[in-house]
């Protein structure tokens, strides 16, 4: 089961819990909401009162359905691009 961390791209906070997750073997996956939807989609439905779908990144990817938690910490927000 993996964490997802959303915070700013450059929270040293952040970067602090990466590592302590990983030190003890716990996936994370870690984004900032201001890459939507440019370099952060997101692909979801409810289906039998729960969300799956996955969330992907040029990098990464991650369902939702594997999500255990999530660390809110500041992300920044969203702007849809021009066109």
């Amino acid at each position: 089961m993996t964490v997802l961390i959303l915070a700013g791209e450059r929270d040293v906070s952040a970067d602090r819990m990466v590592c302590a997750l990983g030190d003890r073997g716990v996936p994370v996956f870690r984004a900032d909401l201001g890459w939507f939807p440019e370099t952060l989609t997101l692909d979801a439905e409810l289906r039998n009162g729960r969300w799956v779908g996955r969330l992907v990144t040029p990098h990464r990817e991650v369902a939702l359905e594997e999500l255990r938690s999530v660390w809110y910490r500041s992300p920044s927000t969203f702007r849809f691009p021009p066109a």
